[in-house]
């Protein structure tokens, strides 16, 4: 039965919502050395984060480095010289006091505008004790304007007498190559040459902690800093150039220099086109799009108690839950009030344990009588396990290995007549018998057919599957007539878990049990328990893990997110059940980057299968970056794509409208739908006084959420079943809530929609036989009045509003 939704106008707007740039540091007071050669002079910034207005207008400026506890010279900067302007003679100043073998360090800044956001456009060039600050013209500017990068080339990135010593030296290559079409020649990634984890904290400490203390706060302030900001220039320019400084300093202490000369070297100045241009089609989205992610969250909770320095709390939402921290780069932040004196005042504190909801939390200050105003965790996330492998596998083709060498990852990349599939794959040229439950169209059974056959036309088969079209179906019939012909190791992985859950909850509901579905602890344990209750005697924890290897034996299908694919333990399954199979659900929701690590990390996958509708939602960031690519923006295999044509989930009104604005008129309803064309199935609910209001980095809307939860409690009462979809994770919080506090069934009720940057659409709550569109008259009609929403209340006219005090609660 119908469902209903509603609308926040920041969903669709024209112009990009601004996520806000990485906070700033906990702590903004510089660390004073202990050495009093190394104290800051007094016309510097006693803080890397304020704006220095004290500094002399010359383009020259002398500054002192804060980051080891040690004597160093001060550093002599140029700053801002325009790329035009470069020369010879310039460089060779840069160069005058640099011994052989010759060491630069380079540190990037990137543009934080919003049409060029995450674009570099100046690079720091660091000797012991001067620098250059390179400022990159835009596109456009005619060639006299760049005619300075050859010089740059020349006599710095490309010079076979310079080492370029860098901090992920692979994001800044391929960040010159794909913004400023520059190359670099024996660049050398420091953390790798080390040894050491990404945090640069940890290679400095690897390197000189043994000769002198490494000021720890004054580091992760200094790094917390490469996008530009207009207002705080000068503060800017000098944490980059303590990057740059830094990272050929490390190489000056004893032992590292042999290290830096062993280092395998990056070199894209000889790096074919063709893969240099299909890593940073992988990897540059993905780059820019983590420039712009906030680097602090402000925690949901309840405190249970406190005691001591030690506080008793339990995680309210999801997103914002706690997370501990084993590398040292995240502290949390805590408001207090004391009732005493009547003072708020900050602490820090450090996560000591975090199991589901319930974390303990240790202070450096007394919580006895104190009450907790709020928490925020400052610092970024550590890379996921998937990220780590996927930049691991990035940094080593720049290092000469051939990111092409998987055959997938080539067919993708490199089309060629002359392409081959190795001779070693497995054929499958006879289509064996189709077994389902459910009768398929055409559609569906040359889908089917398609992901049986392992010939050297069918090795990728890519299916678009509009919403309703029964891409779960194809799936479940596809995995039972697989393994009734013997195939084994199949893996079904999607983005999300609720995916994979829903593929799981499909082929439960055929029948086929014969599988094992692998899940995050931290998704599942007081989280989302309630939305595997069905299936939860084939889940495996990911706690479990260590002892589940029997409980997979024979199991020829297992099912997970795509980022379990990179979980250390996961060896323990595909040991046991190697993937020669890999099915890709929600395939047009992931970047085409995500796929290089488990490519090359499973080189037994001899089939892929993947399944998605490029016009549902993009990859995560795709919006604002083009780079961002899924399987279905590669020209030569979107043609090659099957089209699933029959939906049956939306009303026929609805679906005709679905496909003229969407699908050029190809998507069919089926025509025996229980709710025929000639029933009203949508519903737009006008709502007064409707508003958004921001939540930490989400949105939500009072007034809107009141006539949501009046619309499901009339389906309640009414015995209908639906669900309540909404594209803000704050909205889709408060919503679960207030069903809980209003004695509504809350379980597997409330869902995300799309959450790209804080730029989110339209919210709806949906079911099989119609909808509700909780929204306002003038939004629909003005600012919506071209999306699908704005079409349709345009075809349907003025009958399809009501207001919500119309909508009464029947018994059923």
């Amino acid at each position: 039965m119908p469902l209903l939704g509603a609308s926040c106008r920041h969903a669709l707007s024209a112009l990009p919502f601004d996520l806000p740039l990485p906070s700033p540091p906990l702590s903004t007071t510089v660390c004073q050395p202990r050495s009093r050669r190394l104290q800051v002079p007094p016309h510097l910034p006693t803080s890397l984060e304020d704006e220095v207005s004290s500094m002399p207008p010359s383009r020259i400026r002398t500054i002192q480095q804060s980051l080891i506890d040690d004597y160093h010279p001060n550093i002599q900067v140029q700053d801002d010289v325009l790329e035009s302007k470069l020369t010879k003679e310039l460089f060779d100043d840069l160069l005058d006091t640099c011994p052989v073998p010759r060491r630069v360090g380079l540190a990037a800044i990137y543009s934080s505008s919003t049409r060029s956001r995450g674009i570099l456009t100046r690079l720091v060039v660091a000797t012991s004790t001067k620098a250059v600050v390179i400022q990159f013209h835009a596109k456009g500017k005619g060639a006299n304007a760049y005619r300075g990068r050859e010089v740059l080339a020349e006599q710095i990135l490309c010079n076979e007498d310079v080492t370029l010593l860098a901090f992920d030296i692979g994001e800044l290559a391929i960040a010159l190559f794909a913004d400023q079409n520059l190359r670099i020649l024996n660049g050398v990634d420091l953390q790798s040459a080390f040894g050491v984890g990404r945090p640069p904290l940890a290679a400095i400490k690897f390197a000189v902690e043994e000769h002198a203390a490494v000021l720890k706060e004054n580091v992760e302030s200094v790094f917390a800093q490469s996008v530009w900001d207009d207002k705080r220039a000068s503060a800017v320019t000098i944490a980059c150039t303590q990057q740059a400084w830094v990272a050929q300093c490390v190489a000056t202490y004893a032992g590292m220099e042999e290290r830096v000369m062993a280092a395998k070297k990056v070199n894209t100045r000889f790096m074919n086109e063709t893969q240099l241009r299909a890593i940073a089609q992988l990897e540059r989205g993905d780059q820019k799009l983590a420039l712009v992610q906030p680097t602090s969250v402000a925690h949901d909770f309840s405190a249970v108690g406190a005691r001591h320095q030690t506080a008793h709390l339990r995680a309210e939402r999801f997103q914002t839950r706690f997370r501990k921290d084993d590398t040292g780069v995240q502290t949390q932040r805590i408001a207090l009030h004391d009732p005493k004196t009547g003072i708020d005042f900050f602490v820090n504190g450090t996560i000591v344990t975090a199991q589901g909801r319930n974390v303990t939390l240790k202070t450096d200050s007394s919580l006895e009588g104190r009450s907790i105003i709020s928490i925020t965790t400052e610092g970024a996330d550590r890379p996921t396990n998937a990220n780590q492998q996927r930049s691991h596998a990035v940094l080593q083709a720049l290092q000469g290995g051939d990111i092409l060498q998987n055959p997938f990852l080539k067919y993708i990349f490199e089309p060629s007549s002359e392409f081959a599939w190795p001779e070693a794959f497995p054929v499958v040229d006879t289509i064996p018998p189709i077994i389902t439950k459910r009768p398929l169209n055409d559609s569906q059974q040359r889908a089917v057919e398609h992901m049986l056959l392992k010939t050297s036309e069918t090795r990728l088969s890519i299916i678009q599957g509009p919403p309703g079209t029964g891409k779960t179906t194809v799936i479940a019939a596809f995995v039972a007539s697989a393994v009734a012909a013997g195939t084994r190791g199949i893996w079904l992985v999607a983005q999300t878990n609720i995916a994979v859950k829903n593929i799981a909850e499909k082929l439960a509901d055929v029948g086929f049990l014969n599988w094992r579905l692998l899940v995050s602890n931290d998704f599942h344990l007081e989280w989302h328990e309630h939305i595997y209750t069905h299936i939860n005697k084939n889940i495996i924890l990911s706690r479990d893990f260590k002892r589940a290897q029997r409980e997979v034996q024979g199991i020829p299908v297992i099912l997970c997110t795509l980022s379990m694919l990179a979980h250390p333990k996961l060896h323990i399954f595909t040991t046991a059940n190697p993937i020669s199979t890999l099915v890709i659900d929600e395939a047009s929701q992931i970047g085409i980057g995500d796929y290089v690590a488990p490519l090359q990390q499973f080189p037994s996958i001899s089939k892929i299968c993947m399944i998605g509708d490029d016009k549902q939602l993009p990859p995560f960031g795709a919006d604002d970056d083009n780079i961002i690519q899924s399987i279905f923006e590669i020209s030569h295999l979107r043609s090659t794509a099957l089209f699933l044509s029959i939906q049956y989930r939306m009303p026929p009104l609805i679906g005709e409208v679905v496909s003229e604005v969407i699908y050029e008129g190809q998507l069919q309803s089926w025509p025996d739908h229980p709710v025929p064309t000639t029933q009203d199935s949508c519903w737009f609910v006008h709502t007064e006084d409707s508003k958004e209001l921001q939540h930490e980095t989400s949105w939500h809307n009072p007034a809107e959420r009141l006539t949501v939860l009046k619309i499901a409690e009339k389906l309640q009462a009414e015995d209908k079943e639906y669900c309540i979809i909404t594209p803000y994770d704050a909205q889709r919080s408060f919503l679960e809530n207030e069903l809980k506090a209003s004695g509504l069934i809350w379980q597997d009720r409330c869902f995300n929609v799309d959450s790209f940057q804080g730029n989110e659409k339209d919210y709806v709550i949906v079911s099989l036989r119609g909808m509700y569109i909780v929204t306002s008259w003038d939004f629909v009609w003005d600012r919506a009045a071209q999306t699908l929403v704005g079409r349709m209340a345009a075809a349907w006219g003025d009958e399809v509003w009501v207001n919500p005090e119309h909508l009464t609660v029947e018994e059923a």
